[in-house]
């Protein structure tokens, strides 16, 4: 099975993400309902004593296209009326590596991240 790993431990995140994710969390998906997108079939979010929070996206592709896109939307203030789309944060994982950005009011842009990673891999 593929997935991604995303490894964020940015202060700003983790103080805003710990409001969502205090405790560890699974989800599943149904498979095939993606067309040729990738088919995301499980979630996992994690989080340990230090603050770091671990999600695990597993989906059905061995590499992801060209024009393929896994993101983690983050509502971290829980507000819908608020970001772009109710959205403050995205991780953003492509086949040509990965971005985290943040909404600034009009738009989204470049986040500072120095501690985040990410990365897909097959299995």
């Amino acid at each position: 099975m593929n997935k991604v790993v995303l490894i964020l431990s940015t202060a700003a995140l983790a103080l805003c993400a710990a409001q969502v994710a205090k405790a560890d969390a699974s989800y599943t998906d149904p498979a095939g309902d993606s067309r040729t997108a990738p088919d995301i079939t499980a979630v996992t979010a994690a989080n340990d004593a230090a603050g770091n929070l671990t999600f695990t996206v597993r989906t059905n592709q061995a590499a992801l296209a060209a024009d393929a896109i896994v993101d983690i939307a983050f509502d971290t203030d829980q507000n819908p009326q608020t970001g772009g789309n109710g959205v403050e944060y995205f991780f953003l994982i492509a086949s040509d590596g990965w971005e985290f950005v943040k909404w600034d009011g009009s738009k989204f842009v470049a986040a500072n991240a120095a501690s985040a990673n990410g990365s897909y891999a097959n299995g």
